[in-house]
């Protein structure tokens, strides 16, 4: 009786570590694409959503919270406002005033 496991041998190309080089690639791109995303989207918010709305006008926060409420959720959108309002003005926003 023969009990040996049977010599199928697969096809394997040995790792050479390309395919991880192009891969880290990738992502670096995609991620330095995300973050000039990011920045532009921040500098549009600063600026008011051209002209959605005026910083340090009443209602400033909210026009800004339903805009951002579009991509993230209310909470986030809310702090978010809130840098985009102290990036702004330079000062935090008061409730109530």
């Amino acid at each position: 009786m023969n009990d040996a496991l049977p010599t199928t041998r697969y096809a394997v190309a040995p790792w050479d570590g390309r395919e991880a080089k192009d891969d880290r690639r990738q992502r670096s791109r995609s991620n330095l694409a995300g973050r000039w995303r990011a920045r532009h989207l921040i500098a549009w918010f600063n600026r008011g959503g051209d002209g959605k709305w005026v910083w340090g006008q009443p209602g400033d926060l909210t026009a800004c919270h339903l805009e951002a409420s579009k991509h993230m959720s209310s909470d986030r959108a809310w702090g978010f406002c809130q840098l985009r309002h102290r990036d702004a003005l330079g000062t935090w926003n008061k409730p109530g005033k």
